[in-house]
């Protein structure tokens, strides 16, 4: 019989942190690179090992860059299967401003150097 804290205890999940590299291919699907590590007995040497997951993000409001927080999902779904958590960093606010132009836009300003 399982105490309804061990039952609490077991339904804790992982949060993990990531930068979003693919956003606005997939209808509200981003993919999320989440950084690792893995140690190799024969060189003894640690060797990054980064995994990608297709992250469900209801809104489509992340962009390229933007670090976000990632969990598992419900599983009722074949693809994807964890939920976006938070958002720590919006880079798509500076892509929206960015048009390409290299005029003075709005926030910022002129300055000419003397000489």
């Amino acid at each position: 019989m399982a105490y309804p804290v061990t039952k609490a205890a077991q339904q804790v999940v992982k949060e993990l942190h990531g930068v979003v590299v693919s956003a606005g291919l997939m209808q509200k699907t981003v993919k999320v690179r989440v950084g690792g590590q893995k140690y190799n007995r024969k060189v003894q040497k640690m060797f990054t090992t980064p995994k990608s997951y297709l992250v469900h993000d209801p809104n489509s409001s992340l962009r390229t860059g933007d670090v976000v927080s990632i969990m598992p999902g419900t599983g009722g779904e074949e693809v994807p299967y964890v939920m976006v958590a938070g958002s720590f960093s919006d880079a798509g606010a500076v892509a929206e401003d960015d048009d390409g132009d290299d005029d003075v836009g709005a926030g910022t300003v002129a300055t000419s150097s003397p000489g």
